[in-house]
């Protein structure tokens, strides 16, 4: 491992030593371990953002990125990842996105949490797609 790797795992200690975690030092800390190839620990760290509900709206980028790293590595995103991702693609009234995360994630074998399932019929209903 090289110094990089065994600096970011200290920090990785520290980091789950806080007492508050923001949204700022949970997206510092998955940044950091994406950039040294600790993906399998940046995809719990997002899975527990995603669970405190400090995924704030509009953040499709970084999540997105996120998803495309642990596909890279070979990793399969959760329930969790997949449902942040569609319900701000829905809150963005991208219906074509939307339908996409949708079908990559069952084609994956994942399940949709209820809750994107409300998103996509709220977000359809509102474009006057849904009878």
């Amino acid at each position: 491992m090289g110094c990089g790797g065994r600096v970011i795992l200290r920090k990785l200690r520290s980091f789950t030593r806080m007492c508050e975690r923001t949204t700022v030092s949970y997206n510092t800390m998955i940044s950091g371990l994406c950039l040294n190839g600790k993906l399998d620990e940046a995809h719990v760290l997002f899975d527990q953002m995603t669970e405190k509900g400090l995924c704030k709206k509009g953040k499709i980028p970084e999540g997105i990125y996120i998803l495309d790293q642990l596909l890279k590595e070979g990793l399969q995103p959760s329930t969790a990842s997949y449902t942040v991702l569609i319900e701000n693609f829905c809150e963005a009234r991208n219906v074509g996105e939307t339908q996409a995360f949708r079908k990559d994630m069952v084609d994956r074998g994942g399940v949709l949490a209820v809750s994107a399932y409300d998103s996509m019929i709220l977000g359809l209903s509102e474009q006057g797609n849904v009878a």
